[in-house]
């Protein structure tokens, strides 16, 4: 017999009839931040940024310092988050400006690079002007406040200085919108807005070397509401402007973004190309929000109306637009980007972020879920687009808060660096645990670019054991399913087979990362593959009928003489083989008949009975054949011999109609009148056959 039921691993490699494969990237939140010393109205995600390990998020109108002490009103903190060993964010440090007071409205705006974050308080106090302070990473990891910036020459005291912020390398700009005068302090229009340029000198001190103006300046253009910089190249928007390019096709409020580059040599920033939108129309605010990296931007205009065609116009829609930079230094508009569900008012770019792969942006008065549907007002949302084979940036996924709720103001900031970005929800009221609720306590949430576990099944082919069971473990039907996030654990809704489930069954394998499980459907096909068991008939001898010279083979199987067993008990479509054949004529003699049990599954059994033919049973006595009488017959447990002195027999042998010899008993010791017991036989006609010597006699037992 084959041991099957060991060997069901080895075939893993022979019958791997299909291998399914499934992956899929997606964007997925996975962070929740909400400030420990989180109070009402703090705002917390009013501004975000990110930079490696760190993710930074402005609540301007926080109260306390670090240690939760010592209240000033909207006095504002910057929360600082570390990404751990295992992809999670934890408060790092809280930080404040040394010269805190009320109303400064500290973290306004941020930007971090690398060991380098940059504050904005555009706010004039009391006691201070509009400032932004310099934090940078110590050797122990701690942010260390290094310094404060304020203009050298200022028109007036409300400048917005600080209003937007923007760090790289040893550059910093921060912007003005309200500054009145051109860069060499003249030539006063009311919040035309400026620029200034910080460099860090070699001592480490940050000094502001230029102020940068736009050469077509107007009234109210408010340059340098939104900036960004990227190596030698910066992005620094006008969104209140109305003229556009060379002062022609004035359009009220329609909006402007300047590209200014920075030469090594000269040491400083030059005005390249004024860039408005190719549809602009009133009151677009194109340049409400930017970003810039390599040679692509990003603007938002959050007030945009109308489709890509330029048609079905929808208020305050939103859009936001890329320019990239073609081979002749010249930027162009290449793409324009809405919604792909646009509604009034969503307000889509009033804010935007963009690095190599990825464009995230806001809108923060969005209503709708991801699937368009479950509508909650001003829950707000986030769009992030991936560049396509063709340079084009194509819609990945919409973004909504997994606690997403009534006016929470999700998208409000947003921020992308790498496979992660950041999305500000000023007025969420719960905390990381969604308990605890003060209102717009806010929330900033961390999303990853995350690629679902790889999950691979294998169909496999498992042999049931001895016992009629076999187990399977989630590795067998794995085929080298993987995760590039974490380490995965393995998974089946079905282990255990019996022989109820011969053939085929589906089994779910999932696997499950540290953020998502996926699963695929695999056939374990279930066989009986064990030998059958077979009880050939016990060595028989047999006689001729009616003085015949030849025995007729009967068929065993049918008569019921073949006894078999399976470990899953009756089976179908079993073969049955007898040799020599039913019917078969035997002369007297020894032979030798084989049994052969075949199952479908192939296997099969044999065993052998050894067959003595001998002549008939016949009538010869003994001299005196009423010498020998048996009684009681009939008889239902035992009947008794006896015989004439001298003449008792020797042997006494038992046989069923059939000429089966059912048992023999030896008659050396046997006395008159001693039982014989035949309890264990079935009712019937049996032939006795008595013997002494070469001379026997037959009698006729039946037993009740």
């Amino acid at each position: 017999m084959k041991n099957f039921y060991l060997n069901y691993l080895l075939f893993f490699a022979f019958f791997l009839l299909s291998i399914k494969p499934y992956s899929q990237t997606i964007i997925q939140e996975i962070n929740r931040l909400s400030a420990t010393d989180r109070a009402l109205a703090d705002q917390l995600g009013y501004k975000v940024a990110m930079s490696g390990d760190f993710a930074i998020v402005a609540a301007p109108f926080q109260d306390y310092n670090i240690n939760g002490e010592n209240f000033m009103e909207n006095s504002g903190a910057v929360y600082i988050f570390k990404r751990d060993e295992n992809n999670q964010w934890q408060q790092h440090q809280k930080i404040i400006p040394n010269d805190r007071e009320p109303q400064k409205l500290f973290g306004s705006s941020i930007d971090i690079y690398e060991n380098t974050i940059i504050v904005g308080c555009p706010t004039e106090t009391e006691l201070s002007a509009p400032s932004a302070y310099v934090f940078e990473l110590s050797e122990n990891e701690n942010w260390i406040q290094t310094q404060k910036l304020t203009v050298s020459v200022s028109s007036n005291s409300n400048t917005k200085f600080g209003y937007d912020v923007a760090v790289q390398n040893d550059k910093i700009l921060i912007g003005a919108p309200q500054e009145d005068k051109d860069e060499n302090e003249e030539n006063p229009l009311a919040s035309s807005g400026a620029v200034y340029y910080f460099q860090k000198d070699i001592s480490g001190i940050w000094q502001e070397t230029q102020k940068l103006v736009p050469q077509d300046r107007s009234f109210g253009d408010a340059f340098g509401r939104a900036l960004s910089v990227d190596s030698n190249k910066a992005i620094i928007t006008a969104p209140f402007d109305s003229n556009g390019i060379n002062g022609t096709n004035y359009t009220e409020l329609g909006g402007s973004a300047y590209i200014f580059s920075y030469n090594d040599q000269t040491e400083n920033w030059v005005e390249n190309q004024k860039i408005i939108a190719e549809d602009r129309n009133e009151i677009d605010y194109f340049g409400w929000s930017c970003d810039i990296f390599n040679d692509e931007v990003i603007i938002g205009s959050l007030n945009e109306d109308h489709d890509l065609n330029g048609e079905n116009s929808l208020q305050d829609a939103g859009a936001s637009y890329i320019f990239k930079l073609d081979e002749n230094e010249i930027w162009y508009q290449s793409q324009k980007i809405i919604a792909p569900e646009r509604n009034t008012l969503d307000r889509l770019g009033y804010s935007v972020g963009i690095n190599s792969n990825f464009v995230i942006i806001g809108a923060f008065s969005e209503d709708e879920d991801e699937n368009e549907q479950n509508t909650i007002n001003s829950s707000g949302s986030a769009y992030v687009y991936k560049k396509n084979s063709q340079g084009d940036w194509q819609m990945k996924q919409k973004i909504v808060a997994t606690d997403r709720d009534l006016g929470d103001y999700y998208g409000y900031s947003v921020d992308a660096d790498g496979d992660y970005f950041i999305s500000g929800a000023i007025n969420q009221d719960q905390d990381s645990n969604n308990e605890n609720s003060l209102d717009n306590s806010g929330m900033a949430y961390i999303l990853k670019k995350i690629e679902l576990p790889t999950v691979i099944c294998q169909d496999i082919t498992v042999y049931l054991n001895e016992d009629g069971n076999i187990s399977i473990s989630a590795e067998d039907i794995n085929n080298g399913s993987y995760s590039i996030e974490s380490d995965i654990n393995l998974d089946i809704n079905i282990s255990e087979f019996n022989c109820s489930d011969i053939g085929e069954n589906e089994v779910i394998l999932t696997i499950s990362d540290m953020y998502n499980s996926v699963y695929c459907n695999s056939v374990v096909t279930v066989i009986d593959n064990s030998d059958p068991t077979i009880a050939c008939p016990e060595n028989m001898t047999v006689y001729t009928e009616n003085g015949n010279s030849y025995y007729v083979v009967p068929d065993f199987y049918a008569n019921g003489d073949i006894e078999m067993e399976s470990i899953c008990g009756e089976q179908n479509n079993i073969e049955y083989s007898q040799y020599p054949i039913p019917g078969t004529l035997l002369n007297l003699g020894e032979y030798t008949i084989s049994f052969i049990t075949t199952y479908p599954n192939g296997n099969s059994a044999i065993c052998d009975t050894n067959l003595i033919i001998e002549t008939s049973l016949s009538n010869e006595e003994y001299e005196n054949k009423a010498s020998i009488n048996i009684y009681p017959n009939p008889s239902s447990s035992y009947f008794k011999i006896k015989a004439q002195p001298n003449r008792f027999p020797l042997t006494l042998k038992l046989f069923d109609l059939k000429g089966k010899k059912i048992k023999e008993i030896n008659l050396n010791n046997y006395k008159n009148d001693q039982p014989i017991y035949i309890s264990e036989l079935s009712s019937g006609t049996y032939i006795i056959k008595i013997s002494t010597g070469d001379n026997h006699i037959i009698k006729k037992l039946i037993k009740n």
